[in-house]
């Protein structure tokens, strides 16, 4: 008889203890600490979506230069999921269009042992159903062409491309929040948990 590959998932995730939380500022040690270890554990800048200055600009963030990141905001938020107390995830979501409601998700990042689990999925429900709180009605993201998980992830949600960004060989990808698809599959993620 075959595994049910949610509950395979799922049973793995509660082994795990995973909590996945609104940052606040007093978070920004673990958030320094875990938009870091992103950066170390790429091996491929354009696959985070950054150029070397961007990367040099993190690693000199001064210990207030995290805190304001962290520091609450009705326009920006950040998601951090925990396995206990260590953070194993993280993702960003600005507005970046008032007039059209449209957010801007950037950082996310599961730490590689804790891919596969189905963390992504839920780490990205709940950034959109966030969203979708805040009066957002679309968000999107920046893909690397070459980055074939991110998009199979996303594509779950109905993100489509948009245009491409041929510079970084990155696509701009959209979903839309009061599309009924999207609203269902956020719903099954968050029921599931």
């Amino acid at each position: 008889m075959k595994e049910n590959p949610l509950e395979n998932k799922k049973s793995k995730q509660e082994k795990l203890a995973v909590k996945i939380e609104m940052a606040t500022k007093e978070d920004w040690e673990t958030y320094k600490a875990l938009k870091l270890a992103s950066i170390d554990a790429s091996d491929d800048i354009e696959m985070l979506g950054m150029t070397q200055k961007d990367i040099e600009t993190q690693k000199n963030k001064t210990d207030e230069g995290w805190k304001t990141e962290l520091a609450p905001n009705n326009l920006k938020f950040i998601l951090l999921a925990f396995n206990g107390p260590e953070a194993i995830g993280a993702i960003s979501a600005k507005q970046v269009e008032a007039e059209d409601k449209i957010w801007y998700i950037y950082g996310s990042y599961i730490k590689p042992e804790f891919r596969r689990m189905g963390l992504g999925e839920n780490i990205l429900a709940i950034c959109l159903d966030d969203i979708e709180l805040r009066g957002g009605t679309k968000a999107t993201m920046r893909v690397n062409e070459k980055n074939e998980k991110q998009f199979n992830l996303i594509g779950k949600f109905f993100f489509k491309v948009q245009r491409p960004q041929l510079l970084w060989g990155e696509y701009v990808l959209e979903t839309d929040l009061t599309d009924e698809r999207v609203i269902k599959k956020i719903k099954e993620v968050l029921n599931a948990r």
